[in-house]
């Protein structure tokens, strides 16, 4: 993982303002593995290389949900005190075991405590594999 430690610095959360980039992997088989298990998705082009192969896929691929829950994860690593309402991914490319997936957002509509979020994450060869909208709301700071 990369990027400054939350709470490190404030976020400007005002529109057209990126947020931190945060890095994650390279993602290893044994986390396709413990995800497939957390979904009871047993698909085997996720761990066996010839299996992947053998329906045309360079390598085993990353979950499409796993991406998915990388984002939400970066969200709420540099908005812990932002609540998220909806989160919204749409899968662009393929990635693969091995790579690491950069996320970063920005953002796009803030009207007072609402906030609204473009999301991507690319991998290490900057090839966009999933984009996703979120809306977040401010919540009571304890």
């Amino acid at each position: 993982m990369s990027g400054p430690a939350p709470g490190s610095e404030p976020l400007d959360l005002t529109p057209g303002q990126a947020l931190p980039i945060w890095r994650q992997g390279p993602i290893t088989q044994q986390q396709l593995v413990e995800w497939c298990a957390a979904e009871n998705d047993y698909n085997p082009i996720h761990f066996e290389e010839g299996r992947a192969h053998a329906i045309g896929l360079p390598g085993r691929p990353i979950q499409g949900t796993f991406r998915f829950a990388l984002l939400a994860q970066y969200l709420r690593r540099y908005l812990p005190g932002w609540r998220l309402e909806r989160i919204a991914c749409r899968y662009a490319g393929l990635a693969l075991v091995g790579d690491t997936l950069e996320m970063s957002g920005s953002v796009t509509m803030r009207e007072g405590g609402r906030l609204v979020l473009a999301l991507h994450s690319r991998n290490q060869s900057g090839i966009l594999v999933a984009t996703g909208e979120a809306e977040l709301v401010a919540s009571a700071r304890e």
